[in-house]
């Protein structure tokens, strides 16, 4: 009943086991009453990635506003904007994931998308 025991192990289990890792990640998000933008990030992820892009781009939106300063939230929301056809909005929310002067894991996956989208 810790949600972030539970967001941790949703994170981890996202590639090998989506349908688990989905349920973690609910429970999480749940338990947080929505307010945790890292509960957010991680579902609106696996769903993102499992085929549900819509509505993980609106928790992606969600986390993004509750934490508009954490680029790799910008990055995922791009990704998850791609992913529904919004290119002029998935460009903006990388653009912003790259305008942050932190360093973050996803930098070069950022880079790169945003070129791709430029390219559309």
């Amino acid at each position: 009943e810790d949600p972030i025991v539970l967001n941790n192990l949703a994170w981890l289990l996202r590639t090998d086991d989506p349908e688990r890792a989905t349920q973690y990640a609910e429970k999480a998000v749940e338990l947080t009453s929505q307010a945790d933008p890292k509960t957010l990030d991680t579902l609106g992820m696996i769903l993102t990635e499992t085929g549900q892009a819509e509505r993980g781009a609106a928790l992606l939106k969600m986390a993004t506003e509750k934490n508009p300063a954490d680029p790799t939230l910008q990055y995922h929301h791009a990704v998850a904007l791609e992913k529904i056809g919004q290119t002029e909005e998935a460009r903006d929310a990388a653009g912003r994931a790259l305008s942050k002067p932190d360093a973050f894991p996803e930098r070069a996956e950022a880079e790169a998308l945003l070129q791709r989208l430029k390219q559309k």
